[in-house]
């Protein structure tokens, strides 16, 4: 009879540790489900982000060919032509218009407030100035049909690049490559800062996803973005350990309510023996 009993306590513990093997099972099933999940969510906000600063600096770049299909269609172009062919056809958008003549001389500027146009270097058909508030710039070479020859230039904020949040992203960056001088910078979308990047970019590779945006006039452009762990990490322990937890809650739950159904019945046992 006491043989008995202890082999039916013996049950208890192999009753919970068979509920511990069902939840951390489920737990690392549902690890790499989860992961998956946010790595999808994070390529899909980064593909959006991508496509929108894509758009952004195309837009820009548009501008400029606009413009100058002021030149390819007239014989000469005046500073007042100039002005009033831009307003009309760039509306409101924020973007600052340099011309400079043959000689490197300004001819007009729109929105030069920042005096942008007066650093504009017109043999780099691409270029980025200020630290503080920089600005990306783009140059062409524009004739007229009657044998006008200049240099436009526009240029706008990188203040100006807005992009979606995503909790699941921990950075964002703009990386500028410049090949004739193998050159690089850095701007930081985060915190709205610019700087030259002097030795290799270390990324980690598992979670980080780099991508081209394109290439203007010797300038590679790269947009870089890394996966916030902390925020995986947190997510993966609310929503997996909670469920496993909830899974072994029954197996603790029955194994209580045997031992003391146990308890129970070596008490009667002892009773009964006791009597006989």
């Amino acid at each position: 009879m006491n043989f008995k009993i202890g082999k039916d306590y013996t049950a208890i513990p192999l009753f919970i540790l068979a509920g511990f093997a069902l939840s951390f099972y489920y737990y690392n099933s549902r690890v790499e489900v989860v992961e998956n999940l946010q790595s999808e969510s994070f390529q899909a906000s980064v593909d959006k982000n991508f496509l929108s600063i894509l758009t952004q600096i195309k837009s820009r770049r548009a501008s400029l060919d606009t413009v100058s299909n002021l030149f390819a269609a007239s014989n000469d172009v005046s500073v007042k032509e100039f002005n009033t062919y831009v307003r009309r056809v760039l509306g409101d958008k924020q973007l600052t218009l340099c011309w400079r003549d043959n000689n490197d001389q300004v001819v007009s500027t729109i929105n030069n407030e920042s005096n942008v146009c007066d650093s504009i270097n017109i043999l780099e058909e691409s270029q980025i100035e200020g630290k503080s508030d920089p600005k990306l710039i783009f140059t062409k070479f524009v004739s007229s049909v009657g044998g006008q020859k200049g240099f436009l230039s526009v240029a706008f904020d990188l203040n100006e690049v807005h992009l979606s949040d995503s909790k699941l992203i921990k950075f964002e960056r703009l990386i500028f490559n410049r090949r004739s001088a193998n050159s690089f910078f850095e701007y930081d979308l985060n915190s709205r800062s610019l700087k030259v990047v002097t030795e290799a970019l270390n990324f980690d590779k598992s979670l980080t996803q780099t991508k081209k945006v394109a290439s203007f006039n010797g300038v590679d452009f790269f947009y870089v973005a890394q996966m916030n762990k902390e925020i995986q990490n947190r997510a993966l322990f609310e929503k997996v350990v909670l469920v496993s937890f909830i899974l072994f809650l029954p197996f603790f739950g029955i194994s209580v309510y045997t031992y003391f159904i146990l308890r129970q019945k070596d008490r009667i046992t002892k009773v009964v023996t006791k009597r006989t």
